[in-house]
């Protein structure tokens, strides 16, 4: 069986961060970055490579990475780091559903450019084991993806400082803004919202999300009635004071 390295190198040589191929070595973490631009993706190779993380290899967005895990070539992945976007998470449950085919099923860091409760709690529903953002210390990441690695669930003090306010004053029933749990979304109702507001027809969200065009408009007038809103206008108001979205 090739190592993760060897797979993910041999599906997309081209994205592979400037130092190539990382060193395997037996007790080190293999680690895939998914996501963000790429002088971004090679700093943050340069900073986690050690004896103890590994980076198999580096892709432009998860439908690049998707297309490795359908040929089989990302067996062995430990973790993998998602920088998601301007997006979100549009394409996230597309990579996991990818990932729970095979044997080995990788668990998830999300690295946030902005925190906000739209990432943070989107991550988390989305099956995310660890949520650090970018005004963290790289210690912070470093330690995620350890503890990631073993299974466990981790937050960078920011985001965890936001949920436990959240928690604190969930009490007290609000519509303030708390994420696509205040209204019963589902994971793809969210990713829908996302899409919708960033200007996609029902017919270019069918294609993204790989799903039928009346799926979409079933999806679209469900998520009107919860957010109890008539137009995209007040769906996109709607979505951006409740942090749904990052526009």
């Amino acid at each position: 069986m090739k190592s993760p390295a060897e797979s993910l190198s041999a599906s997309a040589p081209s994205r592979l961060g400037p130092d190539g191929q990382a060193a395997t070595s037996g007790s080190a973490v293999s680690v895939c970055l998914v996501g963000g631009r790429t002088i971004f993706r090679s700093a943050i190779q340069k900073l986690l490579e050690s004896p103890d993380i590994s980076v198999a290899g580096a892709f432009d967005d998860e439908e690049a990475f998707a297309k490795a895990v359908t040929a089989g070539q990302a067996d062995g992945l430990d973790l993998i780091l998602l920088i998601p976007g301007g997006g979100g998470f549009t394409s996230f449950n597309r990579l996991r559903e990818l990932l729970a085919t095979g044997q080995d099923r990788p668990s998830v860091v999300v690295l946030g450019e902005q925190l906000s409760r739209g990432q943070v709690y989107g991550a988390l529903r989305m099956g995310a084991k660890a949520y650090v953002s970018l005004d963290s210390q790289p210690e912070e990441l470093r330690r995620a993806i350890h503890l990631a690695a073993e299974g466990k669930m981790h937050l960078s003090p920011d985001a965890a400082e936001m949920m436990m306010s959240d928690i604190s004053g969930a009490a007290q029933p609000s519509r303030a803004p708390g994420g696509m749990g205040d209204v019963g979304l589902s994971a793809r109702e969210a990713e829908v919202v996302q899409l919708l507001c960033e200007g996609l027809s029902s017919k270019r969200i069918a294609a993204r999300l790989h799903l039928a065009p009346k799926t979409v408009e079933n999806h679209r007038y469900n998520i009107y009635r919860k957010c109890e809103v008539e137009s995209i206008a007040g769906l996109i108001r709607f979505a951006v004071q409740h942090g749904m979205v990052t526009l």
